[in-house]
């Protein structure tokens, strides 16, 4: 949670409840004007607030603001070599949520595309890069792609006029912050 400083406030107070709730958990309170709620539940909504203490006055809260807690990633891939087993071993069925935790080289290294994908890959921002193809990371997608840059020095050579570099065909996929920066030629 990260908030602008308040003029004239002495301290702040972060706190959160569960959507459905009516009471409220204190989380913080002191002068920073950023703080990281930990131990909430996967896939629950939450209500945040933070409040601003002057001196000799009392507590004004800021709107609430709702948002719901994302899975966490259980696998995490950091090098080409990594990415390539990921994608070769995850199918239709494969639910699980996995993030890119730096940028992933893949020179030199072939790829064999995930058949389908129905969980959710967080790029956080990172970028794949120097990968050479002539398939799709995923074959097809029911899941979740986000915030991941296929860098420009990837480059792709389709089979058909009809070729998607990071996803050959989605099916109800969803796709945030995902930015495609290779070059893709047809023979």
């Amino acid at each position: 949670v990260e908030w602008s400083a308040v003029e004239g406030a002495s301290s702040y107070s972060v706190e959160h409840k569960v959507s459905v709730a009516s009471d409220w958990t204190v989380d913080y309170t002191g002068n920073e004007t950023s703080f990281r709620i930990s131990e909430l539940e996967s896939g629950v909504s939450y209500d945040v607030r933070v409040g601003a203490v002057a001196d000799g006055f009392s507590m004004t809260y800021s709107d609430v603001v709702t948002m719901s807690t994302a899975e966490a990633p259980s696998t995490f891939i950091s090098s080409g070599e990594q990415l390539a087993t990921w994608l070769a071993g995850i199918s239709v069925e494969t639910t699980e949520v996995a993030a890119l935790a730096n940028d992933i080289d893949m020179q030199g290294i072939t790829i064999t595309p995930a058949s389908g994908f129905a969980g959710t890959l967080e790029g956080q921002g990172h970028s794949i890069k120097n990968l050479t193809s002539s398939v799709p990371l995923f074959a097809q997608n029911s899941g979740t792609i986000k915030s991941v840059v296929l860098d420009e020095s990837c480059s792709f050579t389709a089979e058909s006029n009809v070729f998607g570099p990071l996803v050959g065909r989605s099916i109800g996929g969803a796709y945030k912050n995902v930015v495609n920066k290779a070059s893709v030629t047809y023979s």
